[in-house]
């Protein structure tokens, strides 16, 4: 019966020490998942609040885009002629004559009209109809989002007289630089639609 006695006791205390072994094990899990739960909030927090940040800094930026868009519209209503029309006789300079080249303002790979006085009047050939300085400042300065001025032309004045002399840039030219800003604008919304299709694709 003694015998007995002290296998039951040896039992009940192996019994005990499972329990108290799983309990402690179990503590120590959940432990560890709270631990974990809390750094996966704290980093889910952090991530949203880095996302509101951005969203916030994108709204400020198209906010500033929309207003500058309405600054061009009101100087492009009191600028001075957008187009010259030249005397059919007007005398155009030679390669040899013509200065260096100026680089124009580049905008997202898309050459922006130049505003080298020579350049333009070379590039403008024989056209009878060439831009204003006004014109290439407003153009400009829409492609790149902020104020270029061109030439003695001021970006924030383009009423002045200064606006009203011709750049010497023909129709042909501008719709040459229309069709590189409408491509390089064509690629970037494809490469944008395919970042937000990866994205969504690869959402969890």
């Amino acid at each position: 019966m003694r015998a007995l006695a002290w296998l039951g006791a040896a039992m009940a205390l192996l019994l005990l020490g499972a329990w108290g072994g799983y309990e402690l094990a179990k503590t120590q899990a959940d432990a560890k998942a709270s631990r974990q739960h809390k750094a996966d909030l704290a980093t889910y927090q952090r991530q949203v609040a880095e996302g509101n940040e951005r969203a916030e800094s994108l709204r400020e930026q198209l906010n500033l885009q929309g207003r500058y868009v309405a600054t061009l519209h009101e100087r492009t209503q009191h600028a001075a002629p957008l187009a010259i029309v030249r005397p059919a006789k007007a005398p155009v300079r030679t390669a040899a004559q013509a200065a260096p080249a100026c680089p124009g303002v580049q905008h997202q790979g898309a050459a922006a009209i130049a505003t080298d006085e020579a350049t333009a009047e070379l590039a403008g050939g024989a056209d009878l109809v060439v831009l204003s300085l006004a014109a290439v400042s407003l153009w400009n300065s829409a492609l790149a989002g902020h104020d270029v001025s061109a030439g003695a032309c001021a970006a924030d004045d383009p009423a002045s007289p200064a606006c009203a002399a011709g750049a010497g840039i023909g129709l042909g030219q501008l719709w040459a630089n229309h069709q590189l800003n409408a491509a390089s604008c064509a690629a970037d919304r494809a490469r944008h639609a395919a970042l937000i299709d990866h994205l969504h694709r690869t959402r969890p």
